[in-house]
Parts: C-alpha cells; structure tokens; sequence
C-alpha cells in the first residue's frame, strides 16, 4: 500500500503550521503533560523521535536532559522546521517503517501522534524494540480509538447525523483505513481498538508499564473543549532485561 506524505502538501502544510504557531493544540494543552508524566528520567539518555514532525518531542527531551536526541519523519518540509527549532538534535528523513537505528542504540524512543498514519505497525514496534536497550523505555501517543472510530472509513459512508450508541460500537469494533479531511482531503489514517495497540506492543516485546487516557481534570484549564472528545491514547511500555 502507498505511503502518504501529507505533511508535505502545501495547503495542508499551511493550514497545519498555522494551527501549530497559535500554540492552542493538543501538544500544549493535552500531550505535553502526558508525555512528561510517562517519560522516564532522560538526564545523559538517548532519545529517538519516532514520526517527529517539526521536533517538538525533541525539545521536550532536550528540555528533559536528554544526552542526544534523533528525530525521524518523511516531511522535509517538517524537517527543515525541526532543524531550524532543534539545531542541538540529529534529524533524519524516513517514513516510521524504512527507519533505520543502530541496535540497543537507544534509552527511550517517543512517537507523538505518529503511529495512527502507519499501516505495518507490527513491523514499525519490532523496529522500535530493537533500537531499545534491555530496561528502556517506549512512549506512544496516538489519537484514541474512540475518535477514529468515528471517523470515516474508506468503504463506509459516513455516520448519520444522529449518531447512535450502536452505530458508534459497530465503528469502534471495525478496524480500517480512515480518510478525513484535516487542512485538506484524503488525510489518511488507521483505526485501531485500544486491544489491538496494546497487543501490537506486547507483540514487539515489550511491556506495558502504563495506559493513560487524559481528560479533562489532566490538562490544561482552557483545554476541556478538546479534553471532553476523549482526544489521545497514551501507552508507556518496556523492554525487558535480562534480570526481569
């Protein structure tokens, strides 16, 4: 299946910068206090940033500590951003399923809002496993099952207007492709139930150390709006040493 690189369309690029610079989103108002209450100490870690758009994980590493920090994702036009914001981070352009690390070359790999448009996430997680040292750490934040789940499919007509307890069930329980218009049409992602991510994780080799769903008493006080929508799954995990 064709990989799509929508982060490099100018009109979504546009429509996605400008959200991006009102600072209004869910990386500030939902993520940012997610991640940080999953991520371990990162004092002399290294990090690698999974799908990391214009590098704003990165800065939160760097912030955190972090010895090194690689971000990866297929936009260049992302990149020249992460650049330009994180000089003190290693950027490198690849699509989440060709990337390409060292093994046991990494304490923790971050994947904010990353995973949700890959299709072989199976092949994706073993990646990530390798990369990770016996006792590091994996944290991933996706938009959460109950919001793709709504979204339409591509074989499906949309919901109708009055959604029902039923209809919405009957979404979440059908995994697939979605695409949704966001900034453009055709902005491709995947649906997944929350067992399936959970299981694709164990899949890899790691253990889930902690599921985080934020709402509303977990973020920021003027983020309720998108808090009440349920808006991100967040999931630490990690690989077992040979004590465990």
């Amino acid at each position: 299946m064709s990989r799509q690189n929508v982060y490099d369309e100018a009109e979504f690029f546009a429509g996605y910068s400008q959200m991006r610079a009102r600072g209004t989103g869910l990386h500030e108002r939902v993520i940012d206090g997610v991640l940080r209450r999953l991520l371990p100490d990162l004092a002399q870690k290294r990090v690698v940033d999974l799908g990391c758009g214009d590098g704003w994980a990165c800065r939160v590493a760097l912030e955190l500590g972090a010895a090194s920090v690689i971000g990866i994702d297929p936009s260049e036009r992302m990149l020249e951003r992460a650049r330009a914001n994180m000089p003190a981070a290693s950027f490198v352009r690849a699509f989440a399923e060709d990337a390409d690390q060292p093994v046991a070359s990494a304490e923790v790999v971050i994947s904010v809002l990353a995973l949700h448009y890959v299709d072989d996430v199976a092949t994706v997680l073993s990646s990530v496993a390798r990369w990770l040292v016996d006792g590091g750490v994996f944290v991933m934040v996706v938009e959460h099952p109950l919001v793709t789940a709504v979204k339409p499919r591509l074989d499906r007509a949309a919901l109708p207007e009055q959604t029902t307890l039923s209809d919405a069930l009957d979404r979440y329980l059908e995994e697939g492709q979605l695409a949704e218009r966001w900034f453009t049409d055709g902005v491709i992602k995947y649906h997944r139930r929350l067992g399936t991510w959970v299981s694709a994780i164990a899949d890899a080799g790691l253990s889930i150390v902690r599921v985080a769903e934020p709402g509303p008493t977990d973020v920021a006080p003027d983020a309720q709006g998108i808090a009440d929508r349920q808006p991100v799954l967040a999931i630490g995990a990690r690989k077992p040493g040979p004590d465990d």
